[in-house]
């Protein structure tokens, strides 16, 4: 039984080595994809989170960057959930990729 949640419990995997982190209402606020020796996190709008080395260090990092995003008063400007990547699939629970193979690793080269 868990007893205490982690980032890494928001983290979905789909494709194979790309995880999706979600909210509770099932919105995507970062990726993290395997990349060479490592793993590369982005936030929900595009930006480079960083390289880590763990998975579980990577859900971490985009996690506290989303977290960090809510501000002082806990409100924040809706950040995009980038359709053209991530489109929910209304008879399954996972997210799939729409964009082509060379779009995701052109976006992901680092």
């Amino acid at each position: 039984m868990i007893k205490k949640w982690h980032p890494l419990l928001a983290a979905h995997e789909h494709p194979t080595g790309h995880w999706t982190m979600l909210d509770s209402r099932d919105q995507a606020y970062g990726s993290i994809v395997v990349s060479g020796s490592g793993y590369l996190a982005t936030d929900a709008t595009g930006e480079n989170v960083g390289r880590f080395r763990t998975l579980k260090e990577a859900c971490e990092r985009v996690h506290r960057r989303w977290i960090a995003s809510f501000g002082a008063n806990g409100s924040r400007a809706q950040a995009p959930v980038q359709p053209e990547l991530y489109e929910a699939d209304p008879d399954a629970d996972t997210w799939e990729s729409t964009a082509s193979a060379s779009a995701l690793a052109a976006r992901f080269a680092g």
